[in-house]
């Protein structure tokens, strides 16, 4: 046996698996204590691995909402004390990227240099959350040049793949910005 798969369930296991799975949601639904329903949420997750049963709903849409609550109640001090300030941090270098690489390639007579692309994108994003100097655009976008996402796609697609991935985010801008929108729904 590999450490890395469950043992075979017993037939009877196997039989009992939505009666088990029934007993898990009501004590998720009806514990009184956080422990009670964290634990039938591993149970059932532990039922449904060795039954190798997917997962239902009610246990998909619980995962989920714990998962939400831990990603908005997670403060640390600091400019990236939580999930959510970190993703926004990431959206605004993405976007500062994605507006630098998208003069450089689509708007030549406005960037004629890397230069004139940090400056012009600057400009361009002034009055936004991802406004910066032309040195905080050069960093935003020598940082995600390295990115492996954008390695493949140069890979696969060529200076023209990243061309219109870079407009696509730069047209997208404003609702991927909005970070705000994203965490609400």
């Amino acid at each position: 046996m590999d450490d890395n798969h469950y043992p075979e369930p017993p037939a009877g296991l196997i039989d009992n698996v939505p009666e088990q799975l029934a007993f898990h949601e009501r004590s998720f639904r009806t514990g009184d204590l956080p422990e009670e329903r964290l634990i039938a949420l591993r149970d059932a997750i532990s039922l449904c691995s060795w039954c190798r049963e997917p997962p239902p709903k009610w246990l998909e849409e619980a995962v989920t909402e714990l998962c939400y609550k831990q990603i908005l109640t997670d403060r640390r001090p600091g400019r990236l004390g939580s999930y959510r300030a970190g993703f926004r941090q990431y959206r605004i270098h993405l976007i500062r990227w994605a507006t630098v690489r998208h003069l450089r390639d689509n708007c030549r007579e406005r960037a004629r240099t890397w230069d004139d692309a940090y400056a012009e994108a600057s400009r361009e994003l002034r009055q936004t959350i991802a406004q910066g100097s032309e040195e905080a655009m050069a960093a935003s976008y020598k940082m995600h040049s390295r990115s492996p996402y954008f390695k493949i796609a140069r890979e696969s697609g060529g200076a023209e793949a990243l061309a219109k991935t870079a407009r696509e985010y730069f047209e997208a801008r404003d609702v991927m910005l909005d970070v705000d929108r994203f965490f609400s729904e």
